[in-house]
């Protein structure tokens, strides 16, 4: 996903989770955060939680699904509590998550 996405011009900057992801938004600005829900130390349920509390103006895809892609990994109630823009169920076409990207980040009229 990474080399597809700076392969399409987006700056990219992996974070290897929630933690770190907070991390980097010391330091950086970004329009748009993905992030799975699954991930070692703070899960993408707390990542989302932690920014809303920081009041960002950020665009949130998150993305789930167990190895074989056929079921969530998270309850539709908490999708809904999710609060994100964007839902991907894994695996998705990669240039699905591009036409979501060029919508989000379309400026509002």
């Amino acid at each position: 996903m990474t080399d597809f996405l700076k392969g399409k011009k987006y700056f990219v900057e992996e974070a290897v989770d929630g933690w770190d992801a907070l991390h980097k938004l010391d330091c950086n600005t970004f329009d748009i955060i993905i992030t799975d829900i699954r991930m070692p130390g703070m899960n993408g349920l707390d990542l989302i939680s932690e920014l809303k509390s920081l009041k960002l103006e950020i665009k949130i895809i998150c993305m789930s699904g167990n190895s074989s892609g056929r079921y969530l990994a998270i309850s539709k109630e908490q999708i809904k509590e999710l609060d994100s823009d964007a839902f991907l169920v894994k695996t998705f076409d990669l240039g699905e998550l591009h036409t979501l990207l060029k919508r989000l980040l379309e400026p509002a009229c």
